[in-house]
């Protein structure tokens, strides 16, 4: 029961004992009347105050509706105006509001035995068919009384359900609105930070490629200097390493240009890199990535060059990035599994999908990597995102150096 509700019934109660009042007033034997109703009066509000809150209802209050009851029978007893009833009621109100319906019904079945057994004592002796037509009215009055109070009862519990439904709406929108907020800064920085690694991974390059190489030519120029007035011959000897040394240089830096081998990831555990960007994305923007490698895949993983590898890494960080940040995905489904001679990589989202595609830098880069490696990039939206890459274990040179060497 809400605050309101209990309000109206707090005044009902209210105006029902102060109508009781005034009705004993004009009552034959008013004193004895009076102060047995004031004890009533008493221990209906104490009862109400203290056991029949919005919040919680008291197991120790059933005492006190026994106690109501029993001062009820008594006022009974003095009354003679013939509105006892309105005390019964008062009684039998408490008891439907405050518990449960089985102790209510019970309560009320011997509120009504004890009722019509103080009636009978008051105006005995008298025939059962009298009786009866003296009491019939009050039965039936009392009937009317307990299905209105089931009903009032059903009517409160179906507004508290409503209400507490809708109270979970409201929250459960307002973590929706928050977690969608959260997606979409995630999304912003999962590509800042798809950016960054790709910075990174450029500047490891340069320094892992050209670092060496560069720092071992000065090495070699200053050798050479010193040699050229001493033996010319180990000096040009020198220069000629020095050459093939940038020349090397210069092809590496042409390769990192390209994208060709950027990669940083630990290529002799690239499945657990796979699984280690699921497993961070899925913590940090709070959603679920269903994944599935089979065993064959996982064999063949390890296996592929540096490209290969960097194309497939990256591939699942732009496809986890365009799900979260263009279509609102909460969740994602990726596998990769080996079809000889490819591998299937596969990465479907629960988005909202697109009508039209607009390629950005990241699928641009995608497919220009994918035409390198001659893999098929296929990109779809049925009732969501797909992203499906079919890249070769090997390329076709490879495959056909296999075969001439088999021959």
């Amino acid at each position: 029961m809400d605050d309101s509700t209990h309000r109206f019934f707090t005044w009902v109660l209210y105006i029902a004992l102060i109508a009781g009042a005034v009705l004993l007033w004009f009552n034959e034997q008013k004193f004895p009347a009076l102060a047995l109703y004031a004890v009533f009066a008493a221990v209906a509000l104490w009862f109400h105050r203290r056991y029949y809150t919005p919040e919680y209802k008291d197991p120790r209050g059933k005492f006190f509706l026994a106690a109501e009851l029993l001062l009820a029978l008594c006022i009974q007893y003095f009354d003679s105006t013939g509105f006892v009833e309105l005390y019964l009621f008062i009684v039998i109100g408490d008891a439907f509001l405050a518990y449960g319906i089985s102790f209510s019904l019970v309560f009320t079945a011997v509120s009504l035995s004890c009722y019509t057994a103080m009636l009978y004592m008051k105006i005995a002796p008298i025939g059962i068919a009298d009786f009866w037509a003296e009491i019939d009215a009050t039965l039936l009055a009392c009937a009317v009384y307990v299905a209105v109070l089931i009903n009032a009862r059903h009517n409160i519990a179906a507004g508290k359900k409503n209400r507490l439904l809708a109270e979970d709406l409201r929250k459960k929108t307002e973590e929706l609105e928050g977690a969608n907020a959260e997606l979409k800064a995630y999304a912003l920085e999962l590509e800042k930070t798809a950016d960054l690694r790709a910075r990174e991974k450029l500047l490891q390059e340069l320094h892992d490629k050209l670092g060496h190489l560069l720092t071992t030519a000065s090495v070699g120029v200053q050798a050479a200097r010193v040699q050229a007035g001493i033996d010319p011959a180990a000096a040009r000897e020198r220069l000629d390493t020095v050459t093939q040394q940038l020349q090397t240089a210069m092809q590496s830096l042409r390769d990192v240009i390209r994208g060709g081998e950027t990669a940083a990831e630990n290529l002799s555990g690239f499945p657990e890199s796979l699984l280690g960007l699921i497993g961070e994305t899925e913590k940090r923007a709070g959603i679920r990535i269903g994944r599935s490698i089979s065993d064959s895949a996982v064999g063949v993983l390890s296996e592929l060059d540096a490209a290969r590898q960097t194309f497939l890494y990256n591939a699942l960080m732009e496809g986890l990035t365009n799900g979260i940040r263009h279509g609102g995905a909460t969740e994602f489904q990726f596998s990769l599994s080996l079809e000889e001679p490819y591998l299937r990589f596969l990465l479907r989202d629960n988005g909202k999908g697109f009508l039209t595609l607009s390629p950005g830098f990241g699928l641009i880069k995608m497919r220009k990597n994918a035409r390198r490696l001659e893999a098929r990039v296929s990109l779809t939206s049925p009732g969501g995102g797909e992203l499906e890459i079919l890249l070769p274990v090997r390329s076709s040179a490879e495959d056909s150096a296999g075969l001439s060497e088999s021959q």
